[in-house]
């Protein structure tokens, strides 16, 4: 098996997002902490690297950033944190302000809530990809939203 340094070189979505839930179901902490550190040193590398974040670039940055999100949620529930349970308005609020801090706040919270069985929010956050005219946001979105396809793919 390929390490995660590779999967995520090579951004493996599949693969890292079954590595991510199977060290969850373990209760291995230690391998989900560590993940997220990974993917947000290739996110930050990807991101000065560039000059622009447009076309493979901005699907890379946004795809890392989903991944990141989706452990930093894991980890939120390894820890026993306590969800927002609707990540929805949060999200609405970060759009409107181009907060892209509220953003990841909110795809963490709903990465945690789709572990757990709760998908209320999917169709929302699909409707609102719709109302996003900035691309940066739009983009994370959508790879989010490709990320939570993977999830429901590996973990029915």
């Amino acid at each position: 098996m390929d390490s995660m340094n590779e999967l995520i070189k090579e951004l493996r979505v599949n693969e890292i997002v079954n590595a991510l839930l199977m060290a969850f179901k373990a209760g291995n902490r230690d391998y989900v902490s560590s993940t997220a550190e990974l993917l947000h040193e290739e996110f930050t590398y990807t991101v000065s690297e560039s000059t622009e974040l447009t076309g493979d670039t901005l699907k890379r940055a946004s795809l890392l950033h989903a991944l990141y999100c989706l452990s930093l949620g894991l980890l939120k529930l390894m820890n026993n944190e306590a969800l927002v349970t609707n990540p929805i308005e949060l999200l609405r609020v970060a759009v409107n302000d181009g907060d892209l801090s509220g953003l990841t706040q909110s795809l963490i919270t709903a990465s945690a809530l789709l572990i757990r069985g709760d998908e209320s929010w999917v169709r929302d956050f699909g409707e609102l990809i719709q109302e996003v005219n900035n691309e940066l946001l739009k983009n994370m979105l959508s790879s989010f939203l490709e990320v939570v396809r993977a999830v429901k793919a590996v973990n029915p």
